[in-house]
């Protein structure tokens, strides 16, 4: 594989912002050489730490990483209590958004102002969104779409990454590695185990979703020609396609993600002698 160089490859580190010591290791997988792109949370305690990382690496892309996950909204706060998306703290309430209803015209224009309001600290920050992803991939939401290109179309933000397709392998893969992968939310919200057949039935339905959200904003918008989370990333049966791009999507510095960031640290020796690392700047 080493001869395939045009073979592009972006590492993704999210949640930039969301703590020190996540920044830390954030910015020290970018000396390292193995980070080559990251997503910056505005409404999380180490924003500011998160700007002056985002300044200091002028070669790394930096966009934003939407949330309607954790921490407090900038907007809307009584809208999203009504809806059951923050809790008596103020706070947002993880996965709680994933069972609201989305296509509420209402929460649909809190969702819009809040992402709006986001993208503008981000900007008032002094820097510039290469690309849009999100905390849990809310960005992708089949109803929250066409917000999302809205939103998109007001900003000029023409990159954003790739809804992800449900994949038995990775399921699989997740499963075994469930014990060192483990957010522990006490206040999120819990989905109520499926059977066998509604769990099948549910994972062709998403991928069918899956593929047409992909389908269309590649109709309008810039993304790569595939997206995988690093942990799940197999370097001798992921990538075999010459010429195209493809985002690894890590999580430096989390608890949660510690073998991963162990892996991603000593990735260097493989990952730049099969592929070229790239940023969003050069899709």
């Amino acid at each position: 594989m080493s001869k395939e160089t045009n073979i592009r490859v972006i590492v993704n580190a999210d949640d930039l912002g969301i703590s020190l010591d996540v920044n830390r290791q954030i910015e020290m997988c970018i000396n390292k050489g193995v980070v080559s792109s990251t997503t910056l949370l505005v409404n999380a305690p180490a924003f500011e730490d998160g700007v002056r990382i985002a300044k200091q690496y002028p070669k790394v892309s930096v966009g934003i990483h939407l949330n309607l996950v954790e921490f407090m909204p900038l907007t809307n706060v009584e809208v999203f209590r009504e809806f059951g998306i923050v809790g008596d703290d103020d706070n947002f309430i993880e996965g709680a958004i994933f069972v609201a209803n989305c296509r509420d015209e209402r929460l649909r224009k809190a969702v819009f102002e809040e992402w709006d309001a986001q993208i503008c600290k981000f900007k008032s920050a002094g820097i510039i969104p290469t690309h849009i992803d999100s905390h849990q991939h809310t960005h992708a939401i089949i109803a929250l779409q066409d917000v999302l290109c809205k939103l998109m179309d007001k900003h000029g933000i023409k990159r954003v990454r790739r809804k992800m397709e449900p994949s038995i392998r990775h399921i699989l893969k997740g499963r075994k590695q469930s014990n060192s992968v483990q957010l522990h939310k006490s206040n999120a919200v819990v989905v109520k185990k499926q059977n066998a057949i509604c769990r099948r039935l549910h994972f062709f339905v998403a991928k069918y979703y899956s593929s047409r959200w992909n389908r269309q904003m590649t109709k309008h918008y810039v993304m790569t020609d595939d997206f995988c989370a690093f942990r799940f990333f197999d370097v001798n049966q992921n990538i075999k396609q010459s010429g195209k791009v493809y985002e690894l999507m890590c999580h430096p510095g989390h608890i949660a993600y510690q073998k991963e960031t162990e892996a991603l640290m000593v990735a260097y020796t493989w990952l730049t002698g099969c592929y070229k690392l790239v940023s969003y700047k050069e899709v």
